[in-house]
């Protein structure tokens, strides 16, 4: 299975995300007019298949990013530990946190904090 539909399927069943962002969890953008926050985008942004003498193994190791984008700091925050959390708990790939990054546009008045995964995925 792919694995942009094992996260979707993750966050979006999780009750400590959904509780935050009812439906809001697309994939790749934030579609224009959204009004309601907190929401969550994730995003393939990088990624390889591991390959030995014998072909493909059936391994990826796409790098995978989730925004928390929020109208506050603290909501963000408060969804990155969230998503965080259950990151950690998945049982059908391994997500290793490479990096967070904290964003502000003036333009949509919209906090993002950028989690970049790499993530080990068996198709």
């Amino acid at each position: 299975m792919a694995v942009e539909k094992k996260i979707f399927d993750l966050l979006s069943t999780s009750s400590a995300i959904t509780v935050i962002t009812s439906t809001r969890i697309y994939p790749v953008v934030l579609p224009q007019g959204v009004a309601a926050f907190p929401a969550l985008v994730y995003t393939r942004f990088s990624g390889h298949r591991e390959y030995s003498l014998e072909g493909y193994t059936g391994w990826e190791n796409p790098g995978i990013r989730i925004s928390c984008v929020s109208r506050t700091y603290t909501g963000a925050k408060e969804l990155v530990a969230a998503v965080h959390t259950i990151m950690q708990t998945a049982s059908g790939f391994i997500a290793n946190l490479q990096s967070e990054n904290d964003d502000y546009d003036w333009e949509s008045n919209l906090y993002q904090i950028m989690l970049d995964y790499s993530v080990w995925n068996q198709e």
